[in-house]
């Protein structure tokens, strides 16, 4: 996926896929982070994922930003 400088991509969760995003190109990605609730609505709970290999704690939309050459993993929706 290319991502042009102020492109804003949807929201979306996979129910059974592990996505790993990585940075490449020559600018910051601002990614905004939510767990999902069942109903596949936005839950207010404490998100988990590994930049770059390391786990880091998140806030409910809150926002990691990679720079070029980083990457993050996101883990697929857990009930």
């Amino acid at each position: 996926m290319i991502v042009r400088e102020e492109q804003v991509t949807p929201w979306h969760l996979h129910w059974n896929k592990t996505e790993d995003i990585i940075n490449r190109g020559g600018g910051n990605l601002v990614i905004e982070l939510s767990n999902s609730t069942e109903d596949e609505q936005l839950a207010n709970t404490t998100v988990h994922v590994q930049i770059d290999g390391i786990t880091h704690t998140i806030h409910s939309k809150g926002k990691v930003i990679l720079e070029p050459g980083e990457s993050i993993t996101l883990p697929p929706f857990k009930p």
